[in-house]
């Protein structure tokens, strides 16, 4: 996939469009408030941008590191702070695909993460952990679709498994 590409130059311009009318109108509030940049990443979704680097064979777009770079960059010129969402997003999925093709639960994932837009995070950048793998300060609950979904954060909990207290 080339930036070239008429897909490409579509979802570019889908993104310049969220980067003015939705994170630029926001980025005042993320930033001074510290919180996610949820309407954003919202729009992303709609836009079917958060499945980007994934293959076309899985239904994504299979961009490479430069299209997904442009992406990150002209969303950054608008909120750096979505654009750092968007492109630990991209880092997370891009660690899942290299793994991909020689396991059917992880393209399994991708196609979910395509199917439903899912955004990726690493616990290892989670605030509050201070790089702690074992334990996470956001409490997780399980919806009807017994899919995770992040909750009111509460206190440190060990990851299951772990024997370190919090």
């Amino acid at each position: 996939m080339t930036s070239h590409s008429p897909e490409f130059s579509a979802h570019l311009a889908a993104l310049k469009a969220i980067a003015t009318d939705v994170a630029a109108a926001n980025a005042a509030d993320v930033d001074a408030k510290a919180r996610f940049p949820r309407e954003t990443i919202e729009a992303l979704k709609k836009a079917k941008l958060l499945s980007a680097p994934i293959p076309r064979e899985l239904g994504g777009a299979g961009y490479g590191m430069r299209e997904l770079a442009a992406l990150c960059s002209s969303l950054a010129q608008a909120c750096g702070s979505s654009a750092m969402v968007l492109a630990m997003h991209y880092i997370q999925v891009a660690c899942i695909v290299r793994h991909a093709k020689s396991s059917a639960y992880f393209r399994d994932y991708l196609r979910e993460v395509v199917e439903h837009q899912l955004v990726l995070a690493s616990m290892t950048s989670e605030n509050g952990t201070f790089g702690e793998t074992r334990t996470s300060i956001c409490a997780v609950e399980r919806r009807s679709t017994g899919r995770p979904s992040a909750a009111v954060p509460t206190r440190p909990l060990p990851v299951s498994g772990s024997t370190s207290s919090p």
